[in-house]
C-alpha cells in the first residue's frame, strides 16, 4: 500500500487506537514502547511521518538512570571506540530491544538487512527476559550499520554463516555477552557525561 493511498487521518486514528489496545490489555510499559518505536519506523520508511502516536507511556528508570535525550544519545553512539560498538547502539537505539535480545540474534535472523535495496526489516524472536514472542523493526540506518559491520568481519577473514552470531567479541570471537555489552554501553556514557 503506498501512503499517497492511505488518508494520514485513517492511519492516524488505526495507529492510536492500536496502541490503545497495546495499554489497555496490560502490557508492560517497556512493551508499549517497544511497540511505538516498531510502529514509528515502520511508518516512516513507508512515508508518515509525526502524526502522533507519541501518546504517554510512562518511563520506569533502571537503577536511577534516566531516558537520554535524542541529541544525547547520537552524542553516546559518536564516542563509541569502534564501529562495531556504534553499531550495536544504533541496533539498540533502532530496535527497541533488550541488550540480551540484540546479543543473542545470529547473522541468520536478519539476513533479509544484508540486501543493498532493503530500507526496513522485520525481526520476530522470543524475549529471554519473558519468552514472549515479539516482532521488532529496524530502519535504514540499523540496515547500513548490520550491512558494514558483516563487511568488516568478512574482510577481517571470517566465514560467516547464518548461525554465527551478530555481535561478537573482538578478543574471543564468541558471541558477545550481556555483561560485555552493558558495560560498553555504561562506559560510553560515562565518558559522555564527563566531557
Amino acid at each position: 500500500v503506498c501512503s499517497s493511498d492511505l488518508d494520514r487521518g485513517e492511519v492516524s486514528r488505526k495507529v492510536k487506537a492500536y496502541m490503545k489496545t497495546i495499554t489497555d490489555d496490560g502490557f508492560s510499559i517497556s512493551k508499549a514502547q517497544q511497540v511505538r518505536k516498531s510502529l514509528t519506523v515502520f511508518l516512516k520508511a513507508n512515508g508518515f511521518e509525526n502524526f502522533g502516536i507519541k501518546q504517554k507511556l510512562g518511563y520506569i528508570p533502571h537503577k536511577g538512570a534516566e531516558m537520554p535525550s535524542k541529541e544525547e544519545l547520537r552524542n553516546i553512539i559518536e564516542l563509541a571506540p569502534n564501529f562495531r560498538s556504534k553499531c550495536l547502539l544504533v541496533f539498540l537505539k533502532e530496535s527497541a530491544l533488550r541488550i540480551g535480545d540484540a546479543l543473542s540474534l545470529n547473522v541468520g535472523d536478519i539476513k533479509e538487512a544484508l540486501n543493498p535495496e532493503t530500507s526496513f526489516f522485520l525481526i520476530n524472536l522470543d524475549q529471554i527476559k519473558t519468552m514472549r514472542p515479539t516482532k521488532t523493526i529496524i530502519g535504514s540506518e540499523g540496515c547500513e550499520y548490520i550491512r558494514k559491520l558483516i563487511e568488516i568481519r568478512k574482510s577481517e577473514g571470517e566465514t560467516i554463516t547464518d548461525e554465527f552470531p551478530l555481535f561478537i567479541d573482538t578478543q574471543t570471537g564468541e558471541r558477545l555477552g550481556r555483561t560485555a555489552g552493558t558495560e560498553r554501553s555504561e562506559e560510553h556514557t560515562s565518558e559522555l557525561q564527563s566531557l
